[in-house]
C-alpha cells in the first residue's frame, strides 16, 4: 500500500496555511507539503534546511487544539532532550509552532525527500522505472541504513512507533543513498506501555487492532513491510484475495482490514497460496530478495510471526542480512540495472558477466583456541578487467585490503611468474606472498576457472585473501 493523500489534501492545499510562526518568533514560509501521515503533516520551507510537522484533525486539516496543544509541547520538550546515538539520523525538534498551530520545526538535510516517492512508479515499464530510481543495490544500501538507525534506536531502548515511507527520508539524487527518520515526536522508551501511533498498511497486526502499544517488535514487522514493497514494488498483504474478494467466506468483509489484523496470509506464503500476488503487479520476489531475506520476511509475516511478535528477528538480524547482500550485487552489462549473482540479469536475460567471490580472513590469536583465522570481509568483485595478458584490474574497491585504506584501488599481475598485487593510487606495490603452489599460477588458467590465494601482512597482523572465479 503505497500512501496517497486522501481528498482532504485538496482541502489543506485551500487553506490558509502559508505562514507559520515558532515559538521564537521567527516566520516560516511554507512553500509545499512533503508528506501527511496518521498524525499530521510534513511541509518544506523557504529554508531548505527546516521542514514543519502539524497535527492534524480527523478532517486531515492542521488542529488548532488548545487543550492538545499543552500536552503535545510537554512531549516534544521531552524528545529535545533524548540522547539519540550520534549514529542516528533523526531530524529532531528544533523549536515548537506558536499558536494557532501545533507542531515543530526540524533540521533537515537538503535535497532529502520522502521514500514514498521512490516508491511511486510512475505509468510504464516497472523496470525501467525501478532502474531510474536507483535499482537494487539503491534499495538495499537505504533499507542496510535504515536497519542500521532501528538497530541503534533498539539499542537504546528506544521504539521509533510510526515507521512509514512518509517518515523515512531519503538522498532526492537516486545515486546516493542517505537516509533520516523525521517524527521524533513518535519515539518512546520501550517501557512506555501508552504509546500507540500507527500508519495502517504498515503498523504490527497488535498495534493495528489496539491490543499492544508500540514495541521494538511492531518496529520490526513495519521495517518489514516497508522493505518488502521498497524492493517488489508491492505491498506483502496486498495480494489476489484482499484485492479481488476470497470466497463466499469473505462475503461481508473488509479484506483490506483483515489483512493489516493478520488474519490473511503474506502473498509469498509458501504453505498457503490464497493470497499470492496479482499477475503482473510488483516484481517478483525471486529477482530481488535473496534466500536470506525471504526467511527473514517468512519469519516476519508468517501466521506465528503475525501473532506472536516475540518470534520476529531482530533488527540486528537484518541489518546483518542486508549488509552481505549490498555485496553480492553485479551490475547488468545490458540494461545496466543492478541484480543478485546468478546466470542471467533477471530484468533483460542479458547473460552474467564473469566476476570473481573474494574472502578476506585475518589471523587473530585466541587465548584459548591459539591462532584463528576470522573472514572479516566478503564481497563479489564486480568489474574485474583485463588490461593485457598479464594484469587483472579490480575497478571496484577492495575495503581493509590495502593499508587500512577502503580509497585503495589494487590490480592483480604477474610478474616472473609471480601473482603481485599493485596498489594503483600509491604507485607502490603491497607486500605480498603467494602460496608456493600457486607460484606458476598463469593469468590463462585463472580466467577458466580455480582460486588464486594471496597473503598480506600488515602493520599489525596477517590476512589471507582468496579470489573464486564465480
Amino acid at each position: 500500500m503505497l500512501f496517497k493523500a486522501s481528498q482532504d489534501k485538496e482541502k489543506m492545499e485551500n487553506s490558509s496555511v502559508r505562514k507559520v510562526l515558532d515559538s521564537k518568533g521567527q516566520v516560516h514560509i511554507v512553500t509545499g507539503e512533503l508528506g501527511r501521515g496518521g498524525q499530521g503533516i510534513v511541509y518544506k520551507t523557504n529554508d531548505p534546511n527546516v521542514i514543519i510537522k502539524m497535527l492534524v484533525n480527523e478532517l486531515g486539516l492542521p488542529t488548532t487544539d488548545d487543550k492538545l496543544k499543552h500536552s503535545y509541547e510537554e512531549k516534544i520538550n521531552r524528545v529535545k532532550i533524548v540522547p539519540f546515538p550520534k549514529q542516528v539520523n533523526i531530524a529532531t525538534p528544533v523549536d515548537t509552532l506558536a499558536p494557532p498551530h501545533i507542531g515543530y520545526t526540524m533540521q533537515m538535510l537538503t535535497g532529502m525527500i520522502p521514500l514514498e516517492k521512490s516508491m511511486n512508479h510512475k505509468e510504464g515499464s516497472l523496470s525501467k522505472s525501478y532502474l531510474n530510481t536507483g535499482g537494487l543495490k539503491r534499495r538495499l544500501l537505504i533499507l542496510k541504513k535504515l536497519a542500521s538507525i532501528l538497530s541503534y534506536l533498539q539499542m537504546n531502548n528506544l521504539v521509533y512507533g510510526d515507521l512509514s515511507p512518509n517518515n523515512v527520508f531519503v538522498s532526492g539524487v537516486f545515486d546516493q543513498s542517505e537516509v533520516w527518520l523525521i517524527d521524533p515526536d513518535n519515539i518512546c522508551d520501550q517501557l512506555d506501555f501508552t504509546n500507540s501511533v500507527q500508519t495502517p498498511g504498515y503498523s504490527s497486526p497488535e498495534v493495528y487492532s489496539g491490543s499492544m502499544p508500540n514495541t521494538i517488535y511492531s518496529d520490526v514487522y513495519s521495517f518489514a513491510v516497508l522493505a518488502y514493497e521498497l524492493l517488489t514494488a508491492r505491498h506483502p498483504f496486498e495480494g489476489d484475495r484482499v484485492i479481488n474478494g476470497g470466497g463466499w467466506e469473505d462475503e461481508g468483509h473488509d479484506l483490506y482490514d483483515l489483512a493489516y489484523r493478520g488474519e490473511i496470509p503474506w502473498v509469498d506464503d509458501p504453505d498457503d497460496t490464497s493470497n499470492a500476488p496479482i499477475q503482473g503487479v510488483g516484481i517478483p520476489h525471486k529477482w530481488v530478495i535473496s534466500p536470506v531475506m525471504y526467511d527473514l520476511f517468512e519469519k516476519t509475516f508468517s501466521y506465528e510471526g503475525r501473532k506472536k511478535p516475540l518470534t520476529r528477528p531482530s533488527m540486528l538480524e537484518w541489518h546483518k542480512c542486508l549488509s552481505r547482500a549490498v555485496k553480492m550485487v553485479v551490475t547488468c552489462e545490458g540494461c545496466g540495472s543492478t541484480y543478485f549473482l546468478s546466470n542471467n540479469c533477471p530484468f533483460c536475460d542479458t547473460n552474467r558477466k564473469q566476476v570473481f567471490f573474494t574472502t578476506i580472513k585475518s589471523l587473530i590469536k585466541d587465548e584459548f583456541d591459539g591462532n584463528l583465522w576470522k573472514t572479516i570481509e566478503t564481497l563479489v568483485l564486480d568489474g574485474l578487467e583485463t588490461g593485457g595478458k598479464d594484469t587483472i584490474k579490480i575497478s571496484s574497491f577492495v575495503p581493509r585490503l590495502a593499508h587500512e585504506q577502503d580509497t585503495d584501488v589494487v590490480e592483480l599481475f604477474i610478474k616472473n611468474d609471480r601473482l603481485m598485487v599493485r596498489n594503483i593510487l600509491r604507485s607502490n606495490n603491497l607486500y605480498v606472498k603467494v602460496d608456493d603452489k600457486y607460484k606458476n599460477f598463469s593469468f590463462e588458467a585463472f580466467g577458466r576457472s580455480g582460486t588464486i590465494s594471496l597473503a598480506y601482512r600488515g602493520e599489525s597482523e596477517f590476512r589471507y585473501l582468496t579470489i573464486d572465479r564465480v
